[in-house]
């Protein structure tokens, strides 16, 4: 809870406060969204083909429609890169991330949850208790408030960058913490396929795409290298949050989270930090 409502609600709000929000970057929301929603539809199907039953199912598309790319990871990785400039842009790319997590991961995970099929309620239904619940409207009024700060041209204090530092840390860690506490291996022989599918679609087929829509719609160096990132990087915390929170199979993404982080940090982030700095 402090790490998603505490730390990532703060900084969310900071970055988006001096995002650089202009005629080529205006479409980049849209863009990161789109890719969001073309994994959930994959790990639906790959799901179907697998054979999942509806907690491993909920969870499976968990695991692949909700890459790192807040704070704790991508946020990290373009502040470390880019500077401060390349956080603000990764915050602004994915400021559609919270209604896309609250109004669309929340009923799907709810649906597949073991109250959702007990129930028996119908999407329509799903969808109503969603839109009640408490835990939807501090993200979506943080974004709203980072955004009309921004495009009011409201300055921000030179004081806020000195505490955005220490959040991410802070952050960082209380997410690992997290993920620890309900982590009980990488159980490589029961989600093998599971992480097979994963880092393979992550390695090629998703970063590809929004390499595509980078060139399609024009964007600039840095945010084409974000929205690139938004690709590459691996399963996230909030898949966690989601299996935690409605019952579905935390087993499978802790184990996809911790195995496509290593991956990532050992194997896909050298690669790219060395790409993104060549002309």
């Amino acid at each position: 809870d402090f790490s998603v409502y505490g730390a990532q609600t703060f900084i969310t709000l900071c970055s988006l406060w001096i995002a650089r929000i202009d005629r080529s970057s205006a479409a980049m929301p849209a863009l990161a969204t789109s890719g969001w929603l073309l994994s959930a539809g994959i790990g639906w199907l790959v799901s179907v083909w697998l054979g999942h039953e509806r907690g491993r199912r909920g969870a499976f598309i968990a695991t692949m429609s909700q890459s790192n790319n807040g704070f704790t990871l991508l946020g990290f990785v373009a502040l470390v890169l880019f500077g401060e400039a390349g956080l603000a842009q990764a915050a602004y790319s994915q400021s559609l991330n919270a209604p896309f997590l609250l109004l669309f991961c929340f009923p799907v995970a709810r649906l597949y949850s073991n109250a959702g099929a007990a129930a028996g309620k119908s999407v329509g239904r799903v969808v109503l208790d969603n839109v009640r619940d408490p835990r939807v409207f501090l993200p979506l009024a943080t974004i709203s408030s980072g955004l009309l700060l921004n495009l009011l041209d409201v300055p921000r204090p030179a004081a806020i960058s000195s505490v955005v530092r220490p959040m991410i840390y802070l952050g960082t860690a209380s997410s690992g913490t997290a993920v620890g506490l309900i982590y009980r291996g990488a159980l490589l022989k029961r989600y093998w396929r599971e992480n097979a599918v994963s880092f393979a679609y992550r390695s090629s087929v998703y970063p590809l795409y929004y390499a595509g829509l980078a060139w399609l719609f024009g964007l600039g160096a840095l945010d084409a290298r974000i929205l690139i990132l938004y690709g590459l990087v691996p399963s996230a915390l909030l898949a966690n949050y989601l299996a935690v929170a409605f019952e579905l199979d935390t087993d499978l993404t802790s184990s996809v989270f911790v195995v496509s982080t290593v991956a990532f940090m050992v194997g896909v982030l050298p690669a790219y930090a060395l790409l993104s700095h060549l002309p």
